[in-house]
């Protein structure tokens, strides 16, 4: 088990995947595709908010304790949730959808380098004499 106290950094990037978390939760509630509309299937809205609920999860333990594992797995819930919004550039969704998903990914990737960079170790230098 490894913990740490929690960077400026760190805090910074599991606040906004804890955001991103608390909009999956919410796409459940979207209503689902009917057939001829473009649009995520239902399937992938409960995996969507699924990841939503996971990243929420792991976010509160790594604040709480410190766990380096849950905040690699807070990051990795975006990465997947990530995965799943790109389908939205190869199906031909509407622009403002594109753009909304654009957006996602790129706060996404913030909050996932925030949370994965290493920490600063601050040195000492002695002078000799």
């Amino acid at each position: 088990m490894q913990t740490s106290p929690l960077s400026t950094r760190l805090r910074i990037g599991l606040g906004i995947a804890a955001l991103l978390g608390l909009l999956d939760c919410t796409s459940l509630f979207f209503p689902p595709t009917e057939p001829g509309q473009v649009g995520p299937p239902v399937g992938i809205l409960v995996v969507g908010t699924l990841l939503g609920v996971a990243t929420l999860v792991a976010v509160l333990v790594a604040w709480r304790t410190g766990r380096r594992a849950a905040v690699r797995v807070a990051a990795l819930t975006r990465i997947v949730s990530v995965l799943l919004a790109l389908p939205a550039f190869i199906f031909g969704a509407p622009a403002e959808v594109q753009q909304l998903v654009a957006v996602f990914v790129a706060i996404s990737a913030i909050a996932v380098g925030l949370m994965l960079a290493p920490e600063r170790r601050r040195t000492t230098i002695e002078a000799k004499g």
